[in-house]
């Protein structure tokens, strides 16, 4: 019985060992399982956290540049108020700043004092204390020299010598230098000379150097040439050149491109025997022939009719170029036979075929025969037939007005140029009126300075005025009406010497 329990007991250990085994690995699993879900929600939480530090962060720098640009604002607008410490520092600063400033001119002004006047002796009792040319002594006595004048001075070769700049301090010092003394100084010559003078005891001396830095004199001038040309030499350019030296010495500095035609710059340098140089520059213009000969000698020519004409005679060509040329006329236009005005063309052409074309008046004098024969071609054509009135209009029309009285023929003069006078009108209507057989006369004002007709019409006689002006009233009028005309200026005629017009 003891037996049988016992083996039941060892199967129910057996059993229950493995189900320890069974559970304990059951637990292992559980165990593992629930590691793997506290990882997973420790790396989420890690990852909330790290989200959460990023942003904290990202905000506490924005905080910390609002703050940074709130303050700058706040800067830029208000400046903080100096404490009374900081001007006080200020003031004091700039005090020292003076302070140095004063004596740093204090000591240039000492150093030039030194070099200006070397020779200055202080004696001040018995015991001498030695400073360059400054001698010291403890007594109460003070003896002061300075030097008046320069110890060397340099002078420009050829200019006087100017004893003002020589002299230092008042200008009376000029009168302690001997006038001796002075001429030795020769400013023609490039060299030192010296200047002795005795002056309460005491011997100064000056040292004059003499010496030449001023460059030539030197002008030039401009030219031109024709392409194809050449200058003889650059010399041509220089319209003077000097030096107190003596001549100097000149150079050509650039090289002339006689193919470029236009305007190029010539560079000139002038030396003097020391050196002294300067260079100026002239302009060369080279210019294409273009332009024929000029011809003179066309001054208006009158004839008698028939004559022989010497077209020739005063008459020049000439090229700027190629000198004197040869002329032609062409007279073809001119007939010495009638009388009139006429134009002869006169030609000249130079080497390169420039040709020049110029007219000449020529003026064939008119005899009577032509006046008579140029007033009937005009009565002819435009006063023929018609009345007193109608033909006073006419010249009044056809010939225009301008202050001329027409010369030796006021009659020719109007019919062929067309205009004239008061008495070019005048003169022409009484032909008119003579031709249409009008008994008729010139009357003029007392000071004649204006002239119309008188004509006898319808048994009275009448005033009658062709000039063309609306002052100048139109019609036959009587004398009354006449005196009263506004072209007689208020000055009237001589009425005994002409008929009345009543």
């Amino acid at each position: 019985m003891s037996k049988k329990k016992t083996k039941i007991s060892k199967g129910k250990r057996v059993k229950t060992r493995q189900n320890r085994i069974n559970e304990k690995n059951i637990s292992q699993t559980n165990i593992v399982e629930i590691n793997e879900k506290n990882i997973k929600r420790v790396n989420k939480k890690q990852k909330s956290i790290k989200r959460k530090n990023k942003l904290k962060k990202k905000l506490q720098s924005q905080r910390i540049q609002q703050k940074r640009n709130n303050e700058e604002k706040v800067n830029v607008k208000q400046k903080p108020k100096k404490t009374e410490i900081g001007k006080n520092i200020e003031k004091r600063v700039v005090i020292i700043i003076n302070i140095i400033m004063i004596l740093v001119i204090a000591i240039f002004v000492y150093l030039w004092l030194r070099t200006k006047f070397k020779n200055v002796n202080i004696k001040l009792g018995t015991q001498e204390t030695s400073l360059d040319n400054c001698v010291v002594e403890t007594a109460g006595e003070c003896n002061l020299s300075i030097n008046w004048i320069l110890e060397e001075m340099y002078q420009e070769l050829g200019q006087p010598l100017d004893v003002n700049r020589l002299v230092l301090g008042n200008t009376e010092n000029e009168s302690k230098i001997p006038q001796s003394e002075i001429d030795k100084v020769d400013t023609s010559v490039i060299g030192k000379y010296e200047i002795r003078v005795e002056y309460e005891g005491k011997e100064y001396i000056s040292k004059i150097i003499v010496q030449d830095t001023t460059p030539p004199e030197l002008e030039l001038k401009n030219i031109t040439i024709y392409d194809g040309e050449k200058i003889g030499s650059y010399t041509q350019f220089i319209k003077s050149v000097s030096d107190i030296s003596g001549e100097p010495s000149t150079s050509l500095k650039t090289e002339i491109d006689y193919s470029k035609v236009g305007e190029q710059e010539i560079v000139i340098e002038a030396v003097d025997v020391n050196g002294n140089r300067i260079e100026k520059t002239a302009i060369l213009t080279i210019i294409r022939d273009t332009s024929g000969p000029v011809i003179s000698g066309l001054s208006n020519m009158s004839i008698k009719k028939n004559s022989q004409i010497d077209y020739y005679s005063g008459v020049s060509a000439v090229d700027e170029k190629y000198g004197v040329c040869e002329v032609t006329v062409d007279s073809s236009n001119v007939n010495v036979a009638v009388a009139g005005t006429y134009y002869a063309t006169y030609i000249s052409k130079d080497k390169e075929g420039n040709t020049t074309k110029k007219t000449r008046k020529i003026v064939v004098e008119h005899d009577q025969s032509d006046t008579d024969a140029k007033f009937e071609e005009f009565y002819s054509n435009y006063c023929a037939g018609q009345d007193i009135v109608s033909m006073a209009n006419i010249v009044r029309t056809r010939i225009t007005y301008e202050a001329n009285w027409g010369g030796d023929d006021p009659v020719w003069y109007g019919l062929t140029e067309g205009k004239g006078n008061c008495y070019v009108h005048t003169m022409i209507m009484q032909r008119c009126l003579q031709k249409a057989g009008y008994t008729s006369q010139v009357i003029y004002r007392l000071d004649k300075g204006h002239y119309w007709n008188l004509v006898y019409v319808d048994g009275v006689w009448r005033h009658l005025d062709s000039t063309p002006s609306l002052r100048h009233t139109k019609g036959l009028l009587t004398d009354e009406q006449k005196w009263n005309d506004a072209g007689l200026d208020g000055i009237g005629w001589d009425k005994s010497l002409w008929p009345a017009a009543e």
